[in-house]
């Protein structure tokens, strides 16, 4: 999981612990802003975890640690602020998106490339080299069917599959029909 994605789901994390512990009394705003009003105090990791412990319980401040210095999980907040109380969250394994193939290349040289044996292409029947007559393909979208219509000796061919690589554990949030979906601190 790159940096950026871990950043997000570290920020979502805690603004809902700050707003569930404190009541809706404050938010991660607060700790920007307390950031920034230390402006010439220089951005260390002690420095961000100091001011979020300000507003975390001595629990909350625990599991931030483990989640920032040893790259540990951090549970799904239980509700969504902006949501109110009718999602709810669950960890499910989600593919990730992986075609098995290298798709940039593919593209611009109108020939399969970079096929990966086992791969999801390689056991639809792509393999390198097979001249490329038309795609449909939706990037970072493995429940997307993929198609690749290729040269083969017996004229063109449609090959379809999905591009389903190694599952992931995220959070996902259903939405509860039955109940308001109305903003709560």
């Amino acid at each position: 999981m790159s940096e950026y994605v871990r950043g997000r789901i570290i920020s979502l994390w805690l603004d809902s612990t700050i707003r569930r512990e404190s009541g809706g009394r404050y938010s991660l705003d607060n700790v920007m802003f307390d950031m920034v009003r230390a402006g010439k105090r220089p951005f260390t990791l002690a420095r961000i975890l100091e001011t979020t412990g300000r507003y975390l319980s001595s629990e909350s401040r625990a599991v931030l640690q483990h989640a920032v210095n040893d790259h540990g999980d951090l549970p799904a907040p239980e509700r969504l602020p902006s949501l109110g109380d009718c999602a709810h969250a669950s960890l499910q394994n989600l593919a990730s998106f992986d075609a098995g193939l290298d798709i940039d290349r593919t593209l611009a040289t109108s020939q399969i490339s970079g096929v990966v044996e086992g791969g999801p292409a390689f056991m639809a029947g792509l393999r390198d080299g097979q001249r490329l007559v038309g795609v449909s393909i939706t990037k970072g979208e493995p429940e997307q069917l993929a198609k690749f219509k290729v040269h083969t000796a017996d004229g063109d061919k449609w090959i379809d599959f999905y591009p389903r690589g190694k599952s992931v554990t995220a959070w996902q949030y259903q939405i509860d029909p039955n109940r308001p979906c109305e903003r709560r601190p």
